[in-house]
Formats: C-alpha cells, sequence, structure tokens
C-alpha cells in the first residue's frame, strides 16, 4: 500500500488570479475585518478557541482552518457540517491565492495579498510517526472497507493535528507523519512535545478502536507510533513530505514498538521538555536503524492511563484493580540490568510479567537470557549497557 493523497487547488471563478510572490503572505478580508494569514495556522469556527469566530449557526464549533505550506497557503475543511467553499465549490482541501472567494457556513471571506513580514519555519521540532503495521494484510483481507476506513481515520486525524497546531506531513496508505514546534505559537501555555503526545495517545486507540468498528468487531489494526526531536526538512511535490533526524527518528521508534509489547515509544529529547509527564515510564537504552546515536527510550504506559480513568465496573484489562506496582519492580529491573547485575535483573522482570503480565518486562527478562548466554564472550566484557534493535545484539564499548 504506497499511495498518497495530493491537494486540490482552487480555480478562480473570474479572470486570471494575481500570482503571489515566493513565502508571500496573504490576509483573509472579511466585510469588516482583515485577517493576516502568517505562519502560523489561522483557524475559523464558532468556538471562542479559533483565531476568527464566526456568529451563523451554520458554521461548526471548528470550521476550516488556513495554513502555509512552503511557499503555498492551504484552505482545509475541518469535517464541518456544511462545509467549506472555494469560488462557489465545496472543498477538503486546496491551495488558495489572492482573489479566491471562501465561504465559511453563511459567511464570505477574499483572499488578498498581506504586507506583513514572512516568518521562517522553527529549525528543530518534534516528530511524530503514526503506522499502521498490519495495514497490507488487512486490505487484503477487507479490502476497500478496510482502506476506505483507514484513509477517513487518517483525514480526523490531520484535522485533530492541526486543531493542537501541528503541521501534518503526507499521509500514505499505511501511516501519517507530523511535526509540532516548527510554526511560532504566540502563546505561552503552548507546548509542542505535550501537544505531540497528546497525538500520540489519542492516535493509537483511536486508530484501533474505528477500525475494530468498521470491520463489524473481527479485528483491530496494529498501531505503532514513534516520537522524537531534532531538525527536520521537507520537500514540495504536490504535498508536504517531511524529512530529516527527527523523522528518521519517529520512524525507527514507531518500528520498535513490537519489541516491548509498546503502541507508542518516545526518545529522551521530547520525554525532557514535556511538561507532563504522567504516563510515562523508562524504558531501556537503544540503537536503531539510521540513527548513528544512543537513544533512552520511554513509553506512553496506556495501563497506568486506563487504570486512572476506569471505574470500579470496569474489568476488561487485567490488574487495573491493582496496584501499579509492575512499574516499580520494572524500575528495579532496569536499574540491575544497567548495572551488569543480571540475576537480579532476571529476577525482578520476570516479577512484573508473571505477576501483571508487563509486556515490556517480559521483553527484558528474555533480553537477560540473552545476554547470559553470552557470557563468556568478550562483547559481554565490553558491554555498553545498550542494545541494538536493529541487530538485536548487545553494543560493545569501543577499546
Amino acid at each position: 500500500m504506497s499511495e498518497s493523497r495530493g491537494y486540490a487547488r482552487g480555480t478562480s471563478a473570474g479572470g486570471p488570479r494575481q500570482q503571489p510572490t515566493p513565502a508571500s503572505n496573504l490576509a483573509v478580508e472579511f466585510e469588516h475585518k482583515l485577517v493576516p494569514v502568517e505562519l502560523a495556522p489561522v483557524f475559523f469556527g464558532r468556538d471562542p478557541a479559533n483565531t476568527v469566530q464566526l456568529q451563523s449557526a451554520k458554521d461548526s464549533r471548528f470550521h476550516a482552518i488556513i495554513y502555509r505550506v512552503g511557499d503555498r497557503h492551504l484552505v482545509r475543511d475541518l469535517h464541518s457540517k456544511n462545509g467549506t467553499l472555494l469560488n462557489g465549490r465545496p472543498i477538503r482541501l486546496a491551495t488558495i491565492q489572492p482573489g479566491d472567494q471562501i465561504g465559511f457556513g453563511a459567511e464570505q471571506a477574499t483572499v488578498r495579498l498581506s504586507s506583513t513580514a514572512v516568518a521562517g519555519y522553527g529549525a528543530e521540532a518534534v516528530a511524530v510517526q503514526i503506522l499502521v503495521a498490519d495495514a497490507d494484510r488487512l486490505a487484503e483481507r477487507h479490502g476497500s472497507r478496510f482502506s476506505d476506513a483507514l484513509a477517513k481515520a487518517f483525514e480526523l486525524l490531520e484535522d485533530q493535528t492541526l486543531l493542537q497546531q501541528g503541521c501534518p506531513g503526507h499521509h500514505s496508505s499505511d501511516g501519517l507523519s507530523a511535526l509540532f514546534g516548527i510554526w511560532d505559537i504566540p502563546d505561552r501555555r503552548y507546548s509542542a512535545p505535550d501537544k505531540a503526545l497528546e497525538l500520540a495517545a489519542h492516535a493509537a486507540e483511536f486508530l484501533s478502536q474505528r477500525i475494530y468498528q468498521e470491520l463489524d468487531q473481527e479485528e483491530s489494526c496494529d498501531v505503532r507510533i514513534g516520537l522524537a526531536a531534532g531538525g527536520w526538512h521537507q520537500t514540495l511535490d504536490g504535498e508536504l513530505d517531511l524529512h530529516g533526524d527527527a523523522m528518521t527518528a519517529a520512524t525507527g521508534l514507531a518500528r520498535a514498538n513490537p519489541v516491548y509489547g509498546t503502541r507508542v515509544l518516545l526518545e529522551e529529547a521530547v520525554h525532557q521538555q514535556l511538561r507532563k509527564k504522567e504516563h510515562l515510564r523508562e524504558l531501556d537504552l537503544v540503537r536503531i536503524k539510521g540513527v548513528p546515536r544512543t537513544i533512552c527510550i520511554f513509553a506512553y504506559d496506556e495501563r497506568a492511563k486506563f487504570r486512572e480513568v476506569a471505574n470500579t465496573a470496569v474489568t476488561s484489562w487485567d490488574a487495573v484493580e491493582a496496584p501499579l506496582e509492575y512499574l516499580g519492580i520494572y524500575r528495579r529491573g532496569l536499574e540491575s540490568y544497567r548495572a551488569g547485575n543480571f540475576v537480579e535483573a532476571y529476577q525482578e522482570f520476570s516479577r512484573a510479567e508473571s505477576l501483571y503480565r508487563d509486556l515490556p518486562a517480559r521483553a527484558m527478562r528474555d533480553r537477560v537470557l540473552k545476554i547470559l548466554d553470552l557470557k563468556e564472550s568478550p562483547e559481554y566484557r565490553r558491554w555498553s549497557g545498550v542494545w541494538d534493535l536493529a541487530t538485536d545484539q548487545l553494543v560493545a564499548r569501543e577499546i
């Protein structure tokens, strides 16, 4: 599965449109108001949280958004009740230019050139990579029923990304990428790492539940998500494609989830920047394919989150009624593991796995057994405490 969607271009109802200069800013003119469209996204809707609060009952709470991608500006309908029109035609996503007419429900606006200074993107970002690992298998088994459901789900996640002031990249038929922090958001309450993790946690549950429902509760999908911080760059060829160190690491972390039985992994650089660190636990020191540096990884612990919101009638998750003791046991096992006390580490990981069916503890218990089998090897004596996930081997210290 490799197809991805492109952008529809708006067409003018009148004569030739004025062409903006590269990276020029635009403005949206209402009857009594001119709203600059700079680098950060501009939201339109009835909710007071929008940049422009619309007043008609025909407008949705969060109706549409305009944002910039490279040298282009895009208008996107946020699955509003009455839709968004560009030059009289309904659109989902389209490029806009000076002279275009945009209809938000009952309100009309005209796109104008703006004299405001052009801001640049931030050089660092928090990247989110969302993968559906078994998309090919599900598409082969369920055909268009699965493919259409997944495409629709990704569209809704793109909306959610933008509402959290992140920038979605292209989505393919088995994945979606996004960046947080590339726009200068003039709000001290805004935290790019927290918004990225919020999207990741939402996406993991949302995709699984939605596909489960669309397939008539036959099966869900295997969602894997990674978050990493670092440099990024883009290519523009009909859509926004995101690249760079942050996206490479995020993709590697997404693919590493099966090792630990998790769905959301993030690197320490993201964890350090988070304002809210609940439901996260440190897992391991690793190397991943394509990233030369060592990464300390953390997991979004869904069992801890589930227990917090569960009521006494919920019995669908093992260990919900038990204290979160497995987290402390795992931590002690990890400390012993890094100190080279492998017998103690094995005991702690085994205890967490047997008492609470903790999947990361099971993975680390099996890891310790593999390391003990290497006890007579030179690599064992030079072990650095880092595990290479690509080769499934320990990383030895350089002599």
